[in-house]
């Protein structure tokens, strides 16, 4: 029922046409998320109730951060997603390349 031919005798773009008439509009997921173009943290030291990262993606998405000292004993294995989002320090980026750097301010 759902089979469906390919004429060789029809021209390519004929054929094209056809499965995506038949098909309809297929959307499939974007498998690859966003990466980093810019990714900067001003001087931890240089305020003693802050810290502020900058970033920009490649692709609209939301970074997550969530501050550690480095004499606390936690490492990566410590902080898994759900410690991070529950931080709740994050921003939207709106789109690659045209929304500007975005910044975390994380009190």
């Amino acid at each position: 029922p759902n089979k469906m031919d390919w004429n060789t005798a029809a021209s390519v773009a004929s054929q094209v046409s056809s499965i995506g008439t038949a098909i309809g509009s297929v959307t499939t997921l974007d498998e690859s998320p966003p990466s980093f173009t810019t990714l900067q943290i001003e001087d931890p030291t240089a305020y003693n109730t802050h810290i502020v990262v900058t970033f920009e993606l490649n692709e609209a998405g939301t970074a997550y951060c969530r501050a550690t000292r480095s004499d606390s004993g936690e490492t990566a294995a410590d902080l898994p997603i759900n410690r991070i989002i529950s931080a709740g320090w994050s921003a939207a980026y709106a789109s690659g390349g045209t929304g500007g750097a975005v910044t975390i301010d994380i009190q």
